[in-house]
Formats: structure tokens, sequence, C-alpha cells
């Protein structure tokens, strides 16, 4: 998940309820096939969710699945923070 463009898909993705495909290229400066090959790896993990409305694709962050990664991220870092003394 740290890969910093699969990071700017997500966090484009929870700023906004959704979106269409083309948006996302439009407001995140990767070719085309970089956004698709990192939304169908956050598909895959379950973070983001896809829906075809005719030729066109709808994507939006699966927000209960974001709220659990997000706090799951949050223990990760304090245990390391803990072990080694910085908090």
């Amino acid at each position: 998940m740290a890969h910093p463009s699969r990071l700017a898909v997500l966090e484009y993705l929870a700023s906004v309820p959704g979106c269409y495909f083309a948006e996302i290229c439009l407001n995140i400066p990767l070719a085309k096939s970089t956004i698709s090959q990192h939304l169908k790896i956050l598909r895959e993990s379950g973070l983001v969710t896809e829906r075809a409305e005719g030729t066109k694709v709808y994507y939006a962050i699966e927000r209960e699945k974001w709220r659990e990664a997000k706090g799951d991220f949050a223990d990760f870092f304090a245990n390391i923070y803990r072990e080694r003394g910085l908090i």
C-alpha cells in the first residue's frame, strides 16, 4: 500500500464521494496505465470499489474498510515507535 502513486490515488478517492476513471486521470499526473494498475491493487485489497456504468467505470473508496486500514496503520506505527522508545 505504501507506493506513493497508489497513495495519491487513494488520497484522491478519499477526498470525493466517488468518480469516474477519467476524473482520476485529470487529477493525478500519472499515465493512465499506471493509475489503472494501482486501482487494480486497491480493488483487490478491498479499499476501492468499482462499478461499470455503460462504457465508464465509477470508483469509490470503501469507507468502512478505509477506516479499518487507517486504524491498523496507526496501531502498526505506534507499536514500532513504542519498541524503539520513541513514545
